[in-house]
């Protein structure tokens, strides 16, 4: 495994970082996370949390779509 690595010039347990702009990753999690605390000082703190669920089938959306 030595001679494999040293012959592609790599290290056996050489770091290697996701990007983050991979979705999931720790560090595209992280810098979402750091983006919504930016925007919530700048902002201020929100009064309200919305969500909703869609789905593409819904004949409403896809009019509403094309």
């Amino acid at each position: 495994m030595n001679q494999l690595a040293s012959r592609r010039n790599r290290r056996i347990g050489a770091l290697t970082y996701i990007p983050q702009h991979v979705p999931g990753s720790p560090r595209y999690l992280r810098q979402k996370f750091k983006n919504a605390v930016a925007m919530s000082n700048k902002l201020g703190h929100p009064d309200l949390f919305i969500t909703f669920t869609a789905s593409a089938k819904w004949k409403e959306l896809r009019v509403s779509i094309t």
